[in-house]
């Protein structure tokens, strides 16, 4: 019976908000106009509630295995009738596809396990989605485009961490959790001069791909406070294991791609917060060689207690700095000339309050020369650059 009225419902909704032009002598009224377009609306979503609920009741079933498929022969038909017909508001009732899509996978994977099989529906609402969005091109709703967008990258994030990450461990199961946003930020960087992404450029080029971004950035600060792993088969090398060499390949096409995607205003903020990053990344690195190698448990408070940990953070830094500011005078950037000059000066005062504090006479003295020593042959090498108009502008 339901199957047999859902029909009936759309053809009354469509006659109340089909875009008729009137004859000037029965024009209707404003209330009129506003009590057909309501009572079509209400008319319209009880439609695609009893024809989603029998369909649904037809075809749902534990041995299925695809119970979020019920929703993709609806929403297919719809958005072809509503293209044929024109209609407005049933284009606008495909846009709530996705997002009752994303409410059935959530609840029905926190009672069933995520298997394969759900990589089927989940596909296929992806395809469906870019159908109807590619279909429907008016820019008042470009939330509920950004809102899909976000929506499609947790479910993919999901799967593939809850399904794939489960099948592995320690740092696979890690990086199951970066491959989704990692992929999406690839492609809307690579792919931005297709049709169809340079028409929604501001969806996803200028929210979608830093979106995608702060996810990586995300995962780079859980995964280099938490509790490192084993990358086993392998063996521990240190940069060149798995968690080391996708955080700075993230670094490195952050600054490729943020700056085109990003305004100018903020792309300084971007260099920053990548310089930080980097200096976490660095710095981590140094104090997982002393986990791994030595054997010093993983929290902060104990690792920092350990001699050759400071003094190697120290060496570290102190070449960073050193690099940086080489690489500033020799391509003219005073930016990163004056990072490194900023992170030596941490250093200087690291050595002072950390390394020399338990020190003799001869040993500060000799640190004392040797950084006074290291400053001056910088400075007299590479010393800063002058200012640029263009200074602090990142650059690939």
């Amino acid at each position: 019976y339901l199957i047999a009225a859902t029909p009936l419902l759309f053809a009354a909704a469509y006659a109340l908000q089909y875009p008729r032009v009137p004859v000037a002598s029965e024009k209707p009224e404003g209330n009129e106009v506003y009590f057909a377009q309501v009572a079509g609306w209400i008319i319209l979503l009880t439609a695609l509630a009893t024809g989603s609920y029998a369909l649904y009741m037809q075809w749902t079933g534990e041995e299925t295995l695809f119970t979020q498929l019920w929703l993709w022969p609806i929403f297919a038909s719809l958005l072809l009738f509503a293209k044929r017909l024109k209609w407005e508001e049933l284009l606008q009732t495909n846009l709530a596809f996705l997002p009752l899509f994303g409410l059935h996978f959530l609840s029905y994977h926190t009672e069933h396990a995520v298997t394969a099989a759900a990589a089927l529906p989940l596909a296929a609402a992806t395809v469906l989605n870019f159908i109807i969005l590619n279909n429907y091109q008016r820019h008042d709703l470009i939330w509920l485009h950004k809102l899909n967008i976000t929506i499609l990258g947790v479910l993919w994030t999901l799967w593939t961490a809850l399904y794939v990450g489960e099948r592995f461990y320690g740092v696979w199961a890690q990086l199951s959790w970066l491959v989704v946003p990692l992929a999406m930020w690839i492609v809307f960087h690579t792919q931005r001069q297709r049709e169809f992404f340079r028409r929604h450029q501001a969806i996803y080029q200028h929210f979608a791909m830093p979106l995608c971004a702060l996810a990586a950035a995300c995962w780079m600060l859980w995964t280099n406070f938490s509790t490192p792993f084993q990358p086993s088969p392998l063996p521990y090398i240190p940069v060149l294991n798995p968690v080391e060499l996708a955080s700075a390949g993230m670094l490195w096409f952050a600054l490729k791609s943020l700056p085109e995607a990003l305004p100018s205003e903020l792309r300084r903020t971007t260099a920053t917060t990548v310089a930080a990053l980097a200096f976490m990344l660095i710095s981590a690195g140094v104090m997982r060689v002393w986990h791994f190698y030595d054997g010093i448990t993983w929290r902060l408070d104990i690792m920092l207690q350990s001699f050759g940990l400071q003094a190697s953070l120290s060496v570290v830094w102190a070449v960073t700095a050193i690099i940086l500011m080489v690489l500033g005078n020799r391509r003219k950037q005073r930016s990163y000339w004056m990072t490194g000059a900023t992170l030596m000066g941490i250093v200087v005062v690291k050595l002072f309050l950390i390394e020399l504090s338990n020190s003799g006479g001869i040993e500060r003295i000799a640190s004392f020369i040797i950084v006074g020593l290291l400053l001056l042959l910088v400075g007299w090498f590479a010393p800063v650059p002058p200012k640029a108009e263009n200074d602090g502008e990142p650059k690939a």
